[in-house]
């Protein structure tokens, strides 16, 4: 065990200045180590400050772990704290400790009194958050939060348990920690603002001279739920935090005694009145407390009417972090795909480096099929969850590693093996994986991927096989027929009607890659999902999907019902005489495929349900 308190701290976004205020916290934490024994855990968003990295890596008491620039945070914030928590409380910590990189300790007693606080049985203790009490309710924010690894675990609580998309009720990171503590009548030791001095509500914060807090916003562009949406707001805020940074480094001691409200000299108090001024000149000095919002501090989130709810979601500061989020998939979802892993076989220069802090882990699951099931969407859906991080491959659509067709017959080397396993790196209580459809019909696959990773868990996702195949042909004449732009139209012909029809109807015939699987390995590792359920009950399959693979099923991804990978429709619908041969050339594999795989409804594959009656 490092130390039985953990302090967890998220650094940065990308501006490698943000690396500075570790420079002034870290060494008044250090400062404090005799006083209370800990071990710090620092998550780095900004993973291009390489000298930020050996420093931090040269301090014994500090454990650190670096963002991937491959993976798109579901919120730079909270999901990094989660996997920090994982990391601290396996190594044995009890007591947890959240501190911003821009707060830092103003006295060596300050570990004392929180940890003494939760030992007399507080469930929380740290900064009290009040300032926003016309848009949320009063909480422990995590600038600076205490608590027990047993209260987190005993009330089920997460870090990353973010607010999902059909929500109404206005929350914070970690405010979900406070209402638990309060719905279960335990005691809270708050850290209330003790400045003699403001010049913003929600920056410079002194708290019960404990705790300095540079400002809400510091790693993003944000604004509030009880100020009136307005266009200067963010730039004028972030000019007020960037002049009030420079005060606290260039005049730290006067810059304190100010907010303090200790004597200062004339010159410096003038500094100070200018940011009042930058504060009280629009948006970013209004501390509205009146208004449709004040509905919050009477009576909560219950007493707000429908009205009311609508506007505070149509609000754009509200959504820029999700709506950022959205734009980053958006663009991964726009590359143009390039074949580059299917024409030859992948190597070592085919991986992303593995970040600092991050452990080679092999996956935690591959999905073998089949295509043009909705593998895009559901595979989407898994990366959208915060335990959940992109594979290793360099490459566009490395959802896909189509790693063992490569092997055909011919057997895997250990290294070979090794090769595969290496593609999957993830940060404590994080997971990796793929999904490559050709795996379940493809020529021993399943063998290699059985000999390769035995324990994975095996993702099957299957569809209505004549639908199915209308969309796999749809898709190949869509876009692998441009490789053979320029040749004339009997090669053309050819193309469509031998290869490509061969190939879409293997990829319909579920049957003899079931059995195969099943073969390889046991039926708790292999989850089978229906396109058409899945289309049906999203959240509920999704849901389902999630504790398979034993994450937290409480997380639903906010564009939950979007569609991906969506080909234009270039072929006509099937016929009732097309759909009856169809129905008749496949009705002995789905009667087989349902032998094997009883979960699948028939009833939502109506060609087939007067075969199975018969």
């Amino acid at each position: 065990m490092k130390a039985e308190t953990a302090i967890l701290m998220v650094n940065g976004g990308l501006d490698p200045k943000q690396g500075r205020w570790l420079d002034l916290c870290l060494p008044r934490l250090k400062a404090s180590l005799p006083a209370m024994p800990f071990h710090v855990y620092i998550w780095n968003n900004t993973y291009a400050n390489h000298a930020l990295r050996r420093s931090l890596n040269a301090l014994p008491w500090v454990t650190y772990l670096e963002a991937a620039p491959y993976e798109q945070l579901e919120h730079p914030h909270a999901v990094p704290l989660q996997r920090l928590y994982t990391l601290a409380r396996d190594e044995g910590a009890q007591l947890i400790v959240t501190l911003d990189s821009d707060a830092h300790p103003l006295r060596q007693d300050w570990l004392v009194q929180l940890v003494a606080a939760l030992k007399d049985g507080a469930a929380l203790a740290g900064v009290w958050r009040d300032e926003l009490s016309n848009g949320i309710a009063p909480y422990v924010h995590p600038r600076c939060l205490a608590t027990t690894v047993n209260f987190i675990e005993q009330h089920n609580l997460r870090f990353d348990r973010l607010r999902a998309s059909h929500d109404t009720e206005q929350s914070d990171t970690l405010s979900h920690f406070t209402r638990a503590a309060q719905t279960a009548n335990l005691p809270i030791f708050p850290l209330r603002r003790s400045n003699v001095n403001n010049f913003h509500r929600l920056m410079g914060g002194v708290y019960e001279d404990l705790i300095y807090h540079h400002g809400a916003g510091t790693r993003q562009q944000i604004s509030f739920w009880d100020e009136a949406e307005q266009a200067e707001l963010s730039q004028r805020y972030d000019q007020l935090r960037d002049a009030a940074a420079e005060r606290l480094f260039t005049d730290y001691e006067p810059y304190l005694g100010w907010l303090q409200g200790k004597q200062t000299d004339t010159p410096f108090a003038r500094k100070m009145q200018a940011l009042q001024q930058l504060a009280s000149s629009g948006a970013v000095g209004a501390d509205h407390h009146a208004g449709p919002m004040a509905v919050f501090a009477r009576g909560g989130t219950d007493n707000v009417t429908a009205r009311v709810r609508a506007a505070i979601r149509q609000v754009p500061g509200v959504r820029r972090l999700a709506d950022t989020v959205r734009r980053g998939r958006a663009e991964r979802s726009k590359q143009a795909y390039r074949p580059v892993q299917m024409v030859r076989p992948i190597g070592l220069s085919d991986l992303h480096a593995a970040p600092p802090g991050w452990l080679v882990t092999g996956p935690a699951f591959v999905g073998v099929g089949a295509p043009k099931c909705g593998t895009t969407w559901w595979h989407s859906l898994l990366l959208a969850h915060p335990q959940v991080v992109p594979n290793r491959g360099n490459f566009p659509g490395a959802k896909e590693l189509h790693y063992f067709p490569h092997f055909q017959s011919k057997p895997m080397s250990a290294a070979e093996r090794t090769l595969y396993h290496q593609f999957f790196a993830a940060p404590p209580g994080a997971i990796s994986g793929e999904f490559s459809t050709s795996y379940l019909a493809y020529p021993n696959c399943i063998e290699h991927m059985a000999q390769a990773e035995p324990d994975a868990q095996i993702l099957v996702m299957l569809r209505s096989p004549i639908d199915r195949l209308r969309s796999h042909l749809n898709h190949m004449r869509a876009n692998r027929a441009k490789w053979f732009e320029g040749l004339n139209a009997t090669w053309v012909k050819l193309f469509n009607h031998y290869p490509i029809y061969a190939e879409a109807a293997i990829h319909s015939l579920y049957a003899v890659g079931l059995r195969r699987l099943f073969r390889y390995y046991d039926r708790s590792q292999v989850l089978v999902l229906q396109y058409e359920r899945c289309r049906q009950d999203p959240a509920g399959e999704l849901a389902r999907t999630y504790r398979f693979l034993g994450l937290d099923d409480s997380y639903v991804p906010a564009e939950i019902q979007r569609e991906v990978n969506v080909v234009p429709s270039v072929l006509p619908r099937y016929t009732a005489e097309e759909r009856q041969l169809l129905t008749a050339y496949f009705a002995d594999d789905v009667a087989q495929t349902v032998a094997l795989c009883p979960e699948i409804d028939l009833d939502l594959w109506n060609d087939f349900t007067c075969q199975a009656q018969e």
